[in-house]
């Protein structure tokens, strides 16, 4: 990896560590998709800060995170323990599918 990446991904970090509320408690939950290509929401109507979404280990497929019109193949792409953390307000805001029945993510969010 160049250092010019390794400079732009160090960036990119500190922006979302900006964002990122403190919380007195994290709470955990994982979401497991029912059947693949029907997009479902990572979560209820939760008022959240940010979450962090990490692929299941046993995902033998990724999983794509977006918004409601996400799909299993359009989306935000996450392969087996690949992770992403978003500022977000909602749980409900953000949507999950697959390309395999059963496989999911593991989160956990602050409030």
């Amino acid at each position: 990896m160049s250092e010019q990446t390794q400079q732009s991904i160090a960036k990119g970090i500190n922006l979302v560590a900006n964002k990122l509320s403190p919380v007195s408690n994290f709470i955990t939950a994982s979401k497991t998709v029912t059947t693949a290509g029907t997009a479902e929401q990572l979560g209820e109507d939760i008022s959240v800060s940010w979450v962090a979404i990490q692929a299941k280990t046993a995902n033998t497929n990724p999983v794509f995170i977006g918004d409601f019109s996400v799909d299993s193949t359009n989306g935000y792409s996450l392969a087996a323990l690949e992770s992403i953390v978003l500022p977000v307000a909602n749980l409900n805001l953000i949507w999950l599918d697959a390309t395999t029945n059963g496989e999911g993510v593991n989160i956990i969010y602050g409030k």
